[in-house]
């Protein structure tokens, strides 16, 4: 009865490694490809395969090899390769970086998160096999064995979640799983006096100590201020110099998810943002009087905050990620007064009984814009909580043509459906690729002859209407109409969020990777 029990408690242990080896190896890729759906696709793909392979191998083993050590060995080997998993991600995803991000990614989890899968998968069967004892008894065994390991699972997933992954980073987890995986085994195999699994300390030895060895925050003249790892991603706060548009270098503060950077004010000064194109947010609704009510969707590093608090709006704002609330509090100099809800933009939108003169959605989640959020009956709901005399701003990847413009030109044609007059300003660039566009939707045709703003170092612009793009010129034909019925948009944003991700690789993830600087906490 011991060694019944002391199985199955091997099978809660697997399968909480397994999730943790899941959503770990999520955001171990995150840095590097990034989390469009392509990414995740090839993280479920993988996870899948793997456990398919070891369900198979395993039930395979199980009938060649009777032997109790067999699980014993199994798990030993898993909870190595879940150990080292923070260290052969970054080797693999190195040399994959040039690749096309749906095959580097792929590849690259097929060499650190395929194989302590595999293993993982192999160790329910063999335990069945070892715990079945006679034949009317193997159902009721099996479904145990997966109903703890599942269990096991579930614990892991909000444990990760919720507090490891936010309190200690992706390295020390898989340290921690995979030591956990492989103690008792090897003190099972100590018990039967086969000390070969002794063996097995030192890798978890090297890897205490590279987790525990201090690493160096300075990279040439980039320094890492900040750094934390949850549940939406890594967030990172870079000081280093930054060429503008219109301003020159400088140094700058920038806020990066998943190397994808949100925001970036001047570092002596951060009460302003070095972007040129956000100066056109506060421009456009800069007509507003003082009080105005105004609610912004995507707090980032507060740059539209403190905009907005000059031109003197009673401003809530909605942000889903609790640590892009602290980081902007503690290092762009957000007051911690501000109205700041943590929700779900959706679910915000859906609850909300508020009426509001200025709404402002500038939302991405490093690449990837919110699909739930750009939909028909959203439209229709913010319309609700728009004044008749209200302007809703809403901030967009820079391409509306090809292939690429598609999700734009979707938008555009969603507005329009929801009952929207919309303007679109596309900001200064050399092209599609290096500019935003901002949808600027009312109740019916916005006057913006009242115009007249300027800000710090920026030329004064009377004029906003010289920056609107010609709708006429924009070809419809293949637009579609977002609903939630139909969820399309997140395979129409996948071309330009892809194509960002990719110019992100080049600037900022390369960079770092030439650096002593880990990109993995």
């Amino acid at each position: 009865m011991k060694k019944l029990y002391f199985l199955l408690f091997l099978a809660f242990i697997e399968g909480a490694c397994v999730m943790a080896c899941e959503l770990l190896g999520a955001k171990m890729i995150a840095p590097f490809f990034g989390s469009s759906l392509y990414v995740w696709a090839s993280v479920l793909g993988v996870t899948l395969f793997g456990l398919m392979t070891g369900y198979y191998t395993g039930g395979y083993l199980s009938e060649k090899i009777k032997k109790e050590t067999l699980v014993y060995w199994i798990l030993l080997l898993a909870g190595v390769f879940l150990a080292i998993m923070p260290y052969t991600s970054v080797w693999v995803m190195t040399k994959n970086i040039d690749m096309d991000i749906r095959w580097g990614s792929t590849l690259s989890l097929l060499v650190f998160m395929f194989p302590p899968l595999v293993l993982m998968g192999m160790t329910s069967p063999v335990i069945i096999n070892m715990i079945n004892t006679k034949l009317d008894e193997t159902g009721r065994r099996a479904g145990s064995v997966y109903a703890i390991s599942t269990l096991g699972g579930i614990v892991a997933t909000f444990l990760v979640g919720f507090y490891m992954l936010p309190e200690f980073g992706i390295k020390w987890p898989c340290f921690i799983f995979g030591f956990l995986l492989a103690i008792f085994p090897l003190l099972a195999l100590l018990k039967l006096k086969v000390y070969a699994p002794l063996l097995v300390l030192l890798p978890f030895f090297f890897v205490l100590t590279a987790n525990v060895k201090k690493k160096p925050k300075n990279v040439g003249v980039r320094e890492l201020v900040y750094e934390s790892e949850g549940v939406f991603g890594q967030i990172r706060v870079y000081d280093a110099p930054v060429q503008t548009y219109t301003r020159g270098a400088h140094m700058g503060r920038t806020l990066y998810v998943n190397n994808v950077g949100q925001s970036t004010a001047f570092r002596d000064n951060l009460y302003y943002d070095s972007w040129d194109w956000s100066y056109y947010f506060p421009t456009v609704v800069s007509m507003f009087p003082k009080g105005s009510k105004a609610l912004l969707m995507g707090l980032g590093g507060g740059t539209i905050v403190h905009q907005y608090n000059r031109l003197g709006f009673d401003l809530e704002v909605v942000e889903i990620d609790k640590r892009i609330k602290e980081t902007a509090i503690n290092y762009f100099a957000v007051s911690p007064n501000t109205n700041i809800t943590i929700d779900d933009a959706r679910h915000y939108i859906n609850t909300c009984n508020k009426n509001y003169d200025v709404i402002t959605f500038d939302m991405f989640l490093n690449e990837t814009p919110p699909a739930q959020v750009l939909s028909l009956e959203t439209f229709k709901k913010v319309k609700k909580m728009l004044n008749p005399k209200g302007l809703w701003v809403l901030n967009y990847f820079g391409y509306t043509t090809g292939s690429k413009g598609k999700s734009a030109r979707s938008i555009l044609k969603t507005l329009r459906e929801a009952g929207f007059y919309v303007e679109i300003l596309a900001t200064p660039s050399a092209g599609e690729a290096d500019r935003n566009i901002i949808f600027l939707s009312s109740h019916e045709k916005f006057d913006f002859s009242g115009i007249d703003y300027e800000e710090m170092n920026l030329p004064r612009i009377k004029d906003i209407t010289h920056y609107f793009l010609d709708l006429s010129l924009i070809d419809m034909e293949d637009a579609e109409i977002l609903t939630d019925a139909k969820p399309r948009f997140d395979k129409l944003y996948l071309e330009p969020s892809v194509d960002w991700r990719k110019r992100t690789i080049g600037y900022i993830v390369k960079p770092v990777i030439q650096s002593k600087q880990t990109l993995i906490k």
